[in-house]
């Protein structure tokens, strides 16, 4: 980094690691001043758990909120184990045929185990995709199907549209308002069918 001359602090720190600083660190107009850091790894605990689906073990994804840890992987089983800093953490669980779901914030303390279930609801039957241009279609059938049978998404909430995503559904009602042709793609079209 560039600096004006003088004296400083450098703060320094990492996920996993005991965050420090260095100090009477002298910059120099014109020169490179070189700072080395040394850092502990903090102390860690594991999470232990299972993954289910309205009470049945499901294979899923989990990712731990606010860290830079890559997303793991359920076994066939749903259990999971990760190794964490001490501190407090929640997951975020995802799978095939459920609903996306959020634990409840947890304790991760040094050197033991917390054990966690995380329990998804089931995908209604309907997804009603609410792409009609602002024209409220959609409305007229959520009141038909009644509050636990459908879902509705907006277009714009449907950030990864495939066709596995859609074929989580039995039924996808997509409206398209009065003209299908200026917010019905291609791309639309190629995932439905």
């Amino acid at each position: 980094m560039t600096l004006p001359e003088g004296e400083y602090t450098l703060s320094v720190s990492a996920f996993g690691f005991v965050a420090g600083s260095v100090s009477d660190v002298t910059v120099a107009a014109g020169e490179e001043t070189q700072v080395n850091v040394s850092m502990e790894r903090a102390a860690s605990g594991t999470v232990k758990g299972n993954l289910t689906g309205t009470g049945t073990a499901i294979q899923g994804k989990l990712v731990v909120l606010d860290t830079p840890l890559a997303a793991v992987d359920t076994d066939a089983n749903g259990a999971f184990s990760i190794s964490l800093p001490a501190g407090n953490y929640s997951i975020a669980a995802d799978a095939y045929g459920f609903e996306p779901g959020t634990s409840a914030e947890f304790t991760v303390n040094a050197d033991a185990e917390t054990e966690i279930t995380l329990d998804l609801a089931g995908l209604p039957p309907v997804l009603v995709v609410d792409d009609d241009a602002g024209k409220a279609y959609e409305g007229f059938y959520s009141a038909a199907l009644g509050d636990k049978a459908h879902k509705v998404m907006g277009y714009d909430q449907l950030t990864s549209l495939s066709g596995e995503y859609l074929a989580q559904y039995e039924v996808v009602v997509w409206f398209t308002g009065d003209d299908h042709r200026s917010t019905f793609s291609a791309a639309d079209q190629a995932a439905l069918t």
